[in-house]
Order: C-alpha cells, then structure tokens, then sequence
C-alpha cells in the first residue's frame, strides 16, 4: 500500500490506483507511521513529499514485493507440482521388489522431492502426520479419515523350482499338496494355506522338512529345489521370467489387493498422487 501512493504521488491517486477507499489508505498509512516510529510523508493539500524515512522505505518495498511475488510462485508451484518431503511406509517385499523403480522415476521427474521409506511389516498409524502415505494389501478396515487408491491385484502363489517339479512331478489340485514338501513360512511346522475366494474357498493343510521366517530365503531355497513355496506373486515375477521358477495351482490362487492409503484429504497433495500413479504404473508392469 505505502508503495503504491508514493509511486503514485499522493493520497487520492494511490487510493485509486490500488482500487482502495481514501480513507482506508490515510488510516493504514497512519498505522505504518506508528509502526516505524516516524512520518514518512511530509504532506500538505498541495504538496506529497516523501522524508528520508519515507524514501529507505519505499527501496526496501520494492524488495519486499519481489520476496512475496517469489513466494506466490513457490506457492503456485506447490499446488501443481510436487515439492518438499514424501514420508512412506510399506512392507519389505514392496519395498524391494517394486519401490526402487518407483522412486527412481519419481525423483527423476520431481527434483524438487525428497522420499524418506519406513520398511516395516508393522501397522503404521497415518493419523499421527509422520508418515504421508503407506502401500498396503487388503482387506482394509474403513475409516471415515482415511483415504485409499487401489492400486492393482497381486496373487499370493505357489511355486516350485523345474527341478523339484520333475523330480516329484506337477500338482494338479490344492489336495495333491500333501504328497509334497512345501516350505513353510512362518514359525510353525504346519500351515494352513487357502485357495480360491467366495464360495470357492478351501483350506489346505501343508508341511513340509523346511520352516523359515523369511520371504528372501524361502524363495531361493525354493529356486534350489527344496519344495514349493507361497510367494507374493510380486516377489516371485522376475524368477518367472527368468525361468527358474514355475507357477503350480495357478487357476486356484487368491487374489490380495494392493493400496495406497493416506491421511491427507481429497485430492491428495500433488506430492501423493504423483506417486501413486507412478506405483500403479509400475505394479501393471511388474504383473504383466
């Protein structure tokens, strides 16, 4: 306001030049005056000069006006572009077998972005703000603050080494599973493994000479020949194509929805739904 009268040369002009009520401009002018402690007009009906103190003022509102045109367009920037942190959490076989690619891309992209992952198999409450987005499987509990994006199926499958499966031969029905070894993941010998959904659904009780708690060793022991493994099908992909892994009972396996879900509101920041994208993109490639 104080640099637009003074540019303006006086009161009146500067109050229509700023499409303001004179009055509102003499009063605020008033106010400013209190605020630094001096006049910074020297004005009179025929006369608008500023003082010393009025002109020092008026250089450093010219860098002001360039600080706040700077912010508005950062601003602008903010509500288009994604900047600033993107805070994730997901389960380690997501992690490694698909974010890598994910976020490559999206930093590429977005140089203006900073990604910080949580891998945790535990349950990360977004309503506390630290964490901006998780990706998990469902089912999902409702919740009236939470929002989720589905981002595509993923199948919890069975799989064996060509080895194994020559040597033991090729299950035709969930049933066929107690004839052979199946590794177990998890902290018990035996497991109850389902197949189908709906009305479909039956449970298979499986064992096998192998238990382990690890996603990563089951898969290469499987790959070695061991037995046959249930694997996120995400995790089992790039072992499919390279040959050293083959799909059994594929017709019966589950279907687990991935999602990303957030605390965020609707829309999502840019920051989020940038990301989102990307990641389905990315989880269609990988299932193809």
């Amino acid at each position: 306001m104080f640099a637009g009268i003074a540019r303006a040369g006086g009161i009146r002009r500067g109050a229509t030049a700023l499409d303001l009520p004179r009055s509102t401009v003499s009063r605020q002018l008033a106010q400013l005056e209190r605020a630094v402690g001096g006049r910074l007009v020297a004005r009179s009906t025929r006369h608008f000069k500023l003082t010393d103190l009025g002109a020092a003022l008026l250089e450093q509102s010219g860098r002001l006006e360039d600080v706040l045109q700077s912010i508005e367009r950062v601003a602008a920037r903010s509500t288009s572009e994604p900047m600033g942190k993107l805070s994730l959490a997901t389960s380690e076989i997501i992690a490694e077998e698909l974010l890598p690619e994910v976020i490559a891309d999206y930093l590429a992209r977005y140089p203006g972005m900073q990604v910080d992952v949580q891998v945790a198999n535990r349950f990360i409450d977004l309503r506390r703000g630290r964490t901006d987005l998780a990706i998990r499987t469902g089912p999902l509990q409702d919740a009236a603050d939470l929002f989720a994006k589905r981002l595509g199926a993923s199948l919890k499958g069975h799989y064996a080494s060509p080895s194994y499966l020559k040597a033991r031969g090729i299950p035709k029905t969930p049933a066929d599973l107690a004839r052979h070894d199946c590794i177990v993941i998890g902290d018990k010998p035996a497991q109850t493994w389902t197949f189908g959904s709906g009305r479909t659904e039956a449970f298979v009780d499986v064992s096998g000479r192998l238990v382990v708690d690890s996603y990563a060793f089951a898969r290469r022991a499987c790959i070695a020949g061991v037995g046959i493994a249930r694997l996120p099908s995400l995790y089992a992909a790039p072992h499919i194509q390279a040959k050293t892994l083959v799909p059994v009972l594929d017709r019966f396996w589950p279907k687990t929805v991935i999602y990303a879900v957030h605390a965020q509101g609707q829309p999502a920041p840019p920051k989020i739904r940038a990301f989102i994208e990307l990641t389905r993109k990315a989880l269609a490639r990988t299932l193809e």
